[in-house]
């Protein structure tokens, strides 16, 4: 169901990467404007996303490059706390999702369902990175199929 949801992909991608950069750039800012910010970037993605697919999988490139790095950094405390980083990591996301458009929304998607029901199942870590590992590839090898059935026919 990757392309019929881009758009909501794109969405919720925009409201995590709003949510980091809000926290980031506004630190002491209360709750409800670091969900105003997460709201407002995916709403606006969505929207670029219905209108202009091409510049919707580089806007969604950018959320998830810029999301992630944001919590490696977190993690890892690459940078001193910057914000260069998750903005070179959404350039590059968005270049690598404007190439490989078809492949980028099955990879993207595939990780962000399986993260999603991960989280609701609130097992022990090392058996929730086992399944997400495993719905992941998954979700990557059914959206494949789908993929090659349609080009078959």
């Amino acid at each position: 169901m990757g392309r019929q949801l881009f758009w909501c992909f794109v969405g919720i991608a925009g409201f995590l990467a709003g949510l980091e950069f809000a926290a980031f750039l506004l630190p002491h800012a209360p709750l409800w404007v670091l969900f105003l910010a997460g709201i407002g970037l995916g709403l606006a993605g969505i929207v670029v996303a219905i209108f202009a697919q091409h510049l919707g999988f580089a806007v969604a490139g950018f959320y998830a490059g810029a999301y992630l790095l944001f919590l490696i950094g977190r993690f890892y405390v690459i940078g001193g706390g910057s914000v260069v980083g998750p903005l070179i990591g959404g350039v590059i996301g968005a270049v690598v999702a404007v190439l490989a458009m078809d492949w980028a929304l099955i990879i993207l998607s595939s990780l962000a369902g399986a993260g999603a029901i991960m989280v609701s199942l609130g097992l022990e870590a090392t058996i929730s990175a086992i399944i997400f590992v495993l719905m992941t590839v998954a979700g990557i090898a059914a959206q494949r199929l789908q993929m090659q059935q349609r080009r078959n026919d």
